[in-house]
C-alpha cells in the first residue's frame, strides 16, 4: 500500500508540472508500468504455450505488425512535428492526416494478405490465416486509434497520453487472463484473437480524449496534405529500414526457420529489451520539445545534456541486465528456453545501442531532419542484411543476435555523428 502511495504521489507530482525533466519522469513511470504488464504478458504466454507455440503467436504477429507500421505513411511523426509547432491546428492536421492513412491502408492490406503465405512459409496454413485477420484488425486499430493517440503529445497532453499507452498492455493481460479461464487449453491462434480484441477496445476512449484535448475543428484541409505527405513520407521510409534494422532477424526466423527456434529467439529479445521501457522514455519527450525551441544554439545545448545523461544510463543498465541474463532467463521463462541465453546476452549489449538510437533519432526529428535518420538507418539495413545472410544460415539465433549487435552500433555512430555535424554547422557557420 505505501508503495502504490507513493507511485502515486509521484505521478501527479509529475503530471501537475511542465518541465521536460518530469515529462520524462512521467514517461518513464509509464514504460516502468508497461513493461511490468509486459513481464507478465511474456511470461505467462512463454510458459502455457513453449517455445513451438509461443514462435507461432509471434509468427502470427511479426509480419503483419510490420506491414501496419508501413501503412501509417509516417503520419504519427508528421502530425507529432506540425501539430507541436501549431497547436490550434492539430485538429485539421489529425483528421488530414488520418484520410491520408486510409487510402494506404487499403493498399497495405491487399499487398499483404496476398504476400502472408510466402512470408510465412515455414508456418502451417493456420497460423497464415490467423496473421491475415491480425493484419485487417491492427490496420484498423493504428488509423483511428494510434493517430489521435499520438497527437496528445504535440498538444501537451501528456497524462492522457500517457494513460492511453497502458491501455494495450492492461487489455492484453486480461485477454490472457481469461483465454487461460474459459478455455481448457490454450493455442497461439486463439491468443492472437484475445490480443485484437485487446487493441480494439482502444477505438472506445478516442473520441472523449481527442475532443478534450486536441483544438477543433476537425475537418480534412487540403493545403495540410502536402506537408504531412513531405515530413511523413521520408519518416515513412525511416520505418522501412528502422523496422527491418530491428525485426528483420525476427521475420526471417519466422520465414525460414522453424516455430521453435522462433519462439527462443522471442524470448531473447523480450529479456534483452527489459531496461528499453526506461531508457526510451526521454525520445517521445525530446522530439516535440525541440521542435518547439526556435534558437538552434538553445535546441543543440539541450540535445548535449540528454544524449550525456543517457549515454551514462544505457551503460549502468546494459551492465546490470548481462550480469543477470544467465540466472533470470531460465529461471523466469522456464528450463525449456535455457537455449536463449547465449542470444540474450548477445541481445543486452545491442539493445542499448538500440535505446540511444531511438533518442537520438527523436533529436533530429525535433531539428527536421528525419532525412538523415532515414541514412543512418538505411546503412544500419545494409549492414543488417549482409550480416544476416552470413550468419544465420550457419549460426541461426545467434548469428541473428550478432546481425543486430552489428546493426544498432554503426547506426548509433552514424547518428551521433548527424548530429555533431549540424551543431558544428550552426555554431560555426561558414
Amino acid at each position: 500500500m505505501k508503495v502504490t502511495i507513493a507511485l502515486t504521489t509521484i505521478w501527479q507530482r509529475a503530471t501537475n508540472r511542465g518541465s521536460f525533466a518530469s515529462q520524462v519522469g512521467m514517461t518513464m513511470l509509464t514504460n516502468i508500468v508497461i513493461a511490468a504488464l509486459g513481464i507478465v504478458t511474456g511470461l505467462l504466454s512463454a510458459r502455457l504455450l513453449g517455445p513451438q507455440g509461443r514462435g507461432e503467436l509471434a509468427a502470427i504477429q511479426l509480419w503483419p505488425m510490420f506491414i501496419v507500421a508501413l501503412g501509417m505513411l509516417g503520419m504519427p511523426e508528421a502530425v507529432v512535428y506540425f501539430a507541436s509547432r501549431s497547436p490550434e491546428r492539430a485538429g485539421r492536421y489529425l483528421t488530414t492526416s488520418v484520410v491520408l492513412i486510409i487510402g494506404a491502408s487499403l493498399f497495405s492490406l491487399g499487398i499483404g494478405w496476398w504476400l502472408m503465405p510466402w512470408l510465412l512459409q515455414a508456418q502451417s496454413d493456420d497460423i497464415v490465416q490467423a496473421a491475415r485477420v491480425f493484419l485487417l484488425v491492427m490496420l484498423i486499430v493504428y488509423g483511428l486509434a494510434g493517430m489521435p493517440h499520438q497527437v496528445l503529445r504535440a498538444v501537451g497532453a501528456w497524462r492522457a497520453w500517457n494513460a492511453f499507452r497502458i491501455l494495450p498492455s492492461a487489455g492484453w493481460l486480461v485477454g490472457l487472463l481469461a483465454a487461460f479461464a474459459w478455455f481448457s487449453s490454450a493455442n497461439s491462434i486463439l491468443l492472437s484473437r484475445f490480443y485484437l480484441l485487446a487493441h480494439l477496445a482502444l477505438l472506445l476512449p478516442v473520441i472523449p480524449i481527442v475532443l478534450r484535448y486536441v483544438a477543433p475543428p476537425f475537418r480534412v484541409t487540403r493545403q495540410f496534405a502536402r506537408p504531412l505527405a513531405s515530413y511523413g513520407i521520408p519518416s515513412m521510409l525511416n520505418v522501412l529500414p528502422q523496422m527491418l534494422n530491428l525485426r528483420l532477424d525476427q521475420l526471417l526466423i519466422a520465414t525460414f526457420l522453424s516455430p521453435k527456434s522462433l519462439g527462443l529467439y522471442i524470448v531473447a529479445v523480450a529479456w534483452s529489451g527489459a531496461a528499453t521501457p526506461i531508457l526510451n522514455a526521454v525520445g517521445p519527450v525530446l522530439f516535440p520539445r525541440v521542435s518547439k525551441i526556435a534558437d538552434p544554439i538553445e535546441q543543440f545545448k539541450l540535445l548535449g545534456r540528454v544524449i550525456r545523461l543517457t549515454a551514462l544510463s544505457v551503460l549502468a543498465l546494459v551492465a546490470i541486465l548481462f550480469l543477470l541474463t544467465p540466472v533470470f532467463v531460465p529461471l523466469l521463462f522456464g528450463a525449456a528456453f535455457r537455449e536463449a541465453v547465449l542470444p540474450a546476452l548477445i541481445l543486452v549489449v545491442a539493445s542499448g545501442f538500440s535505446s540511444l538510437n531511438s533518442m537520438l533519432g527523436d533529436g533530429l526529428r525535433g531539428l527536421g531532419r528525419p532525412r538523415d535518420v532515414l541514412a543512418a538507418e538505411t546503412l544500419g539495413l545494409v549492414v543488417t542484411v549482409v550480416s544476416l545472410s552470413a550468419l544465420l544460415p550457419t549460426w541461426q539465433i545467434i548469428g541473428a543476435a550478432v546481425a543486430s549487435l552489428l546493426s544498432y552500433a554503426l547506426v548509433t555512430t552514424s547518428l551521433l555523428w548527424g548530429i555533431l555535424r549540424l551543431r558544428h554547422k550552426h555554431l560555426f557557420p561558414g
